[in-house]
């Protein structure tokens, strides 16, 4: 998997112990043994439609990058959440994907990928650890 690998997780385990169905976007290579990934969301409510990076509003909308119905291979207009990061053991992400309990979606195009990432480390939410693995990830591709 690389930064902009697009995954559907019928049974993704929220922070606050819920499970439910999510997309969800790599944003590492993993080479640190861990993944660090972003959630999505085709729900509006107050976010704003110009395509890419949307930072946090003066409304208290959190940062996002949204992605308009055909710019990528997703269904629906979505909005990539950048208000909270989740990090994945590399070996049990890949397991889980092999015993196809995490679906493979598509990927994002470079450009995208690029721009995601750059938006996503000016995210308050981001972790200095976090940050350092997402610019490895600009710099390499």
């Amino acid at each position: 998997m690389t930064p902009g690998t697009i995954l559907f997780d019928p049974d993704f385990s929220f922070p606050d112990g819920e499970i439910g169905r999510k997309l969800f976007i790599v944003l590492s290579d993993g080479s640190t043994g861990a993944y660090i990934t972003v959630n999505t969301t085709s729900r509006a409510k107050r976010k704003n439609e110009n395509p890419g990076c949307q930072p946090k509003s003066i409304k208290n909308t959190p940062a996002n990058f949204f992605l308009p119905f055909q710019s990528c291979c997703l269904d629906l207009p979505t909005w990539i959440l950048l208000d909270r990061f989740f990090e994945f053991d590399q070996s049990l992400l890949l397991s889980r994907k092999m015993r196809k309990q995490i679906e493979y979606v598509g990927d994002l195009s470079r450009n995208i990928t690029l721009e995601l990432l750059d938006c996503a480390s000016n995210s308050d939410a981001i972790t200095q650890a976090q940050y350092e693995l997402i610019m490895k990830a600009l710099q390499n591709l």
